[in-house]
């Protein structure tokens, strides 16, 4: 054996036989410890009381409805869920006629990152001018944080009108800031 094949097998060797820092020691983490998993609270945009405006569209057989609507509401985040609630009234233009209705929803989510929310919502809503029906509302939106005080949101509501009149599909797209 020469001088060269010598130190290549000590090399060898020594290279099996020692043991030395692992990957998770370099970075700081014992061998066998539990993974730990970064629960950052989230934005402040999602915590706290709110407002908007929002364009929205009715569709219901024959008609189709458009209007603004005024919000406000109040969620509260933690770690990745959103809970809130919040009341709107409803002003449409159905053909030159006017009609107004009042909604109450309670709306829960999940928080995919600091500024985009998906969530489901359910409520109730009641005419007050141009008609007397009362709905039962079921629905999703996501919401999109602009700044820590500004969101943007696109939603549908499914209005089932509860003394068994026409069904309402309800579309609205709005903005809102944090109060």
């Amino acid at each position: 054996m020469n001088i060269l094949q010598k130190v290549t097998l000590a090399a060898a060797v020594l290279g099996l036989t020692a043991t030395g820092a692992t990957g998770a020691e370099i970075l700081g983490k014992q061998p066998g410890s539990a993974p730990t998993i970064d629960y950052r609270a989230p934005m402040s945009v999602w915590n706290g009381i709110y407002g908007g405006v929002s364009a929205v569209g009715v569709m219901t057989n024959p008609d189709n409805q458009w209007g603004l609507s005024g919000t406000v509401g109040v969620n509260t985040g933690f770690d990745f869920v959103l809970l809130g609630g919040e009341v709107s009234i409803v002003g449409l233009n159905d053909g030159g006629a006017f009609t107004a209705q009042g909604q109450a929803l309670v709306r829960g989510g999940v928080i995919l990152s600091d500024t985009v929310v998906v969530y489901g919502t359910a409520g109730l809503a009641r005419e007050f001018a141009g008609g007397n029906d009362n709905f039962g509302l079921l629905g999703a939106g996501m919401e999109l944080a602009v700044s820590n005080d500004v969101t943007v949101r696109g939603q549908y509501l499914y209005a089932n009108e509860l003394g068994g009149g026409a069904d309402q599909q309800q579309v609205s797209v709005g903005a809102f800031m944090k109060f």
